[in-house]
């Protein structure tokens, strides 16, 4: 069996961690934060993603994963015009920060070493032999992961600075403790968008108490001039003052000290996903802009695929060329999809029927 050394301790990094010690390898994780790396506040999970983490846990703990089940989803005007009305295949609400911590808790060797911002690898004849961390520290393995994020160091090191598209829509992305909403919308997506300009709002219950829900705007017609508590309160109340009676309380009821500003972007498909013995996963290899709702998922279905392929050969670099193969269509069907999204959330006008993809 192999050591393998993933960089990056969030859910691609711990999911591919879980699957691989399944498989007896032995594995560490480098994590640049000094705590879980908890950053952003909830999203939606596919059936693809669901299936991921059933099979990490095997199945014996399927009923205590965390997060609400969602099982419709409801597209109004901002003027509460319905727009969809359909059934999911169910999806989840799951907060980013139990997640992180239910698949930490899988992990059955705890080889996961915090506060490592990765700096550059050590190469011997061509493969990299070390990862070396700005804290001093090193890792050696047979080969590496770059789990690292939408920001990847790992990525940078093996094909240089990456271009990404400008950022033209922001989201405000809240969880709100709302008893009252989380009862009555329970298993419902509900969304609210402006069929004349780019500002919508939807919003989920996570848990029996919280709702998770989020502001995307066109930044072309507003946008913050800071990202503290009462700006983006003020914010909401002004920019969304002509939405229905639902948005008003969740602005009213919401503490803006928890709420998450994401500035969202894409960079063009990469050509491979490896060089030699390192290989990224996530949003280190692809990034889609979140209109797809796909990047959780994407993160899973990469960890199952990719421990699957190298359960099929002892060669990795075969292996490596078999995810590519596996991952690289679908991944760049949804990097272009989240450009059409965003071109018709940007000038709705321009389309007679807005598309709302349930993938």
């Amino acid at each position: 069996m192999s050591k393998i050394a993933i960089i990056g301790g969030g859910i691609a990094g711990l999911a591919t961690a879980n699957l691989l010690q399944q498989q007896g390898h032995e594995v560490t994780i480098s994590e640049r934060e000094h705590g879980l790396p908890t950053k952003g506040n909830a999203f939606l999970m596919h059936p693809a993603g669901l299936e991921v983490l059933h099979k990490l846990t095997q199945d014996t703990q399927a009923d205590f994963l965390p997060g609400e089940y969602v099982g419709h989803f409801n597209l109004y005007s901002q003027t509460k015009v319905q727009l969809e009305d359909k059934s999911l295949n169910p999806w989840k609400c799951i907060k980013r920060k139990d997640l992180i911590q239910f698949l930490y808790s899988l992990v059955t060797a705890k080889n996961i070493y915090n506060g490592r911002l990765f700096s550059h690898f050590e190469f011997e004849n061509g493969n990299a032999k070390k990862a070396v961390f700005t804290n001093g520290e090193i890792e050696e393995a047979d080969f590496f992961i770059g789990a690292d994020g939408s920001n990847s160091i790992v990525r940078k090191e093996v094909f240089g600075l990456t271009e990404y598209t400008d950022t033209e829509v922001k989201e405000i992305v809240c969880v709100t403790h709302f008893p009252e909403f989380a009862k009555k919308y329970k298993g419902v997506f509900t969304k609210f968008q402006d069929v004349t300009q780019g500002r919508a709002v939807g919003f989920i219950p996570s848990t029996d108490n919280e709702v998770v829900w989020f502001f995307q705007y066109d930044v072309s017609l507003a946008d913050l001039e800071d990202e503290k508590p009462e700006t983006m309160r003020k914010f909401c109340e002004t920019n969304l003052a002509d939405f229905p009676e639902e948005v008003q309380r969740l602005i009213s009821e919401n503490d803006f000290n928890t709420s998450y500003l994401w500035r969202t972007r894409d960079f063009d498909p990469l050509p491979k996903f490896h060089k030699r013995n390192i290989i990224l996963i996530g949003d280190a290899a692809h990034l889609a802009l979140p209109f797809t709702s796909a990047g959780t998922t994407n993160a899973l279905v990469d960890a199952k695929v990719l421990t699957d392929c190298l359960a099929e050969t002892t060669d990795f670099q075969t292996a490596f060329d078999r995810f590519y193969e596996l991952r690289h269509k679908e991944v760049t069907a949804q990097i272009y999809l989240g450009r059409k999204l965003k071109l018709q959330f940007l000038t709705p006008l321009n389309f007679q029927k807005l598309d709302v993809p349930l993938i």
